[in-house]
């Protein structure tokens, strides 16, 4: 991911007036992006590591595992 372009796109000066919610994807999430994440939406860096540690994140079966309980919702 682009970290400027991160930066653009969650900076309040950029967003629309009509724009209620603005949903993000990131896959892989790395160090820079959760900082910018955190900044830009006042979020504490644990919300992402508890997120990460909760979905077994780094973990070989984590995918097959979240694969798996998505697949039962």
């Amino acid at each position: 991911m682009d970290i400027e372009k991160l930066k653009e796109l969650t900076s309040p000066n950029n967003i629309p007036a009509d724009v209620v919610m603005r949903p993000f994807l990131i896959e892989d999430i790395t160090a820079p992006v959760i900082e910018v994440l955190g900044t830009a939406f006042d979020c504490h860096p644990m919300l992402f590591a508890e997120h990460m540690h909760t979905v077994g994140y780094g973990q070989p079966s984590s995918r097959i595992g979240l694969l798996t309980k998505l697949a039962t919702l």
